[in-house]
């Protein structure tokens, strides 16, 4: 007997890597559980969001590679917080030839070429300066799952070096960066700021950054950053 999990995880796999409104989700998932009626059924979680139970969404986050807010404009990315070993199993079964999904899975594990091109243009985390590369990651700006195809995964634009702090923070909108480099923070993290040592005053140099950075970085302060 599958679980209340697993059935809704099957229902949404026709979605996989939409962008749905909360009514939407919430048509879907009546489809899905026709006995479902929100408010008293404490088998499916309150909140679809990836932060924590604050919206008391009756539409269900049964698993946090369901759903993940992108934004603030009501809209959640189905499957959008897949595992990496999710998304390299996609690239295995995909039609590509297999040298390029070689290139695709290291760039997904922030290896290859990918990484290779980020440590020769940045030489060390583009806001810290920190030269200690091996534990510098190749971090997608506009990320991996919603990259409109295999160029974007590949561009050397669409990446920054980061520390692995930053990498976190930026991965999860708590912090972003205007086209003159400056830092944006999130007043998500503002309480954690001084503890995650993340300060106003960081910046990107504006000189490395081009205007094919600032496509994509429009994509993150629009769709990714956490403005509330």
């Amino acid at each position: 007997m599958p679980t209340v999990h697993e059935m809704y995880f099957e229902a949404m796999k026709p979605y996989r890597n939409e962008t749905l409104t909360t009514g939407e989700i919430g048509k879907i998932t009546r489809k899905a559980f026709p006995e479902f009626n929100p408010g008293n059924n404490n088998n499916l979680p309150n909140d679809h969001s990836d932060i924590g139970n604050e919206g008391q969404c009756w539409c269900a986050q049964t698993d946090n590679r369901i759903f993940t807010r992108i934004g603030n404009r009501g809209r959640y990315q189905v499957f959008y917080k897949e595992t990496i070993a999710d998304d390299v199993i996609a690239v295995e079964e995909s039609s590509e030839l297999r040298t390029t999904k070689k290139t695709l899975i290291d760039a997904r594990l922030g290896q290859g070429k990918f990484r290779e091109e980020l440590i020769k243009y940045w030489g060390s985390c583009a806001v810290t300066g920190i030269t200690l590369i091996p534990i510098l990651k190749a971090s997608h700006i506009r990320p991996w799952a919603l990259c409109k195809n295999n160029e974007e995964r590949l561009d050397m634009f669409n990446g920054l070096l980061l520390s692995p702090n930053l990498d976190a923070l930026f991965d999860r909108g708590y912090i972003s960066f205007n086209d003159n480099g400056e830092i944006i923070i999130s007043p998500r993290i503002k309480n954690w700021a001084h503890e995650l040592v993340v300060t106003p005053t960081m910046k990107i140099p504006k000189s490395k950054l081009t205007e094919k950075h600032h496509n994509y970085l429009n994509f993150h302060r629009d769709e990714i950053y956490i403005t509330i």
